[in-house]
């Protein structure tokens, strides 16, 4: 979606600080999750910059509320329309500091 939307720089923030650690420091050869955590590397070099962050999840309300979404929602590549006024405004906030 960040890229659809020629964004060049990106901040990811997560609520996850054990996923965090993981993705910004890399995994050995033989951890589980090292597939994954590739993918998401590699989706990283799509963007001029792009920081992932560990964030509180109360902090973080977009990732709240689509977290209590997914609960309710089959699994897609676009967000629960509940959830995209509150997504597009931080889109919004961050793409207006890129200039």
């Amino acid at each position: 979606m960040a890229s659809a939307s020629q964004c060049h720089h990106l901040l990811v923030e997560c609520d996850s600080e054990v996923l965090v650690s993981l993705i910004n420091h890399g995994v050995d050869e033989l951890h589980p999750l090292k597939t994954i955590i590739d993918c998401c590397n590699s989706l990283r070099r799509q963007f001029w910059s792009c920081e992932i962050t560990h964030v509180y999840r109360e902090i973080n309300q977009v990732a709240d509320v689509l977290s209590k979404a997914g609960l309710d929602t089959d699994i897609g590549v676009m967000p629960p329309p509940q959830v995209m006024p509150s997504l597009m405004t931080c889109v919004k906030v961050l793409s207006a500091s890129d200039m």
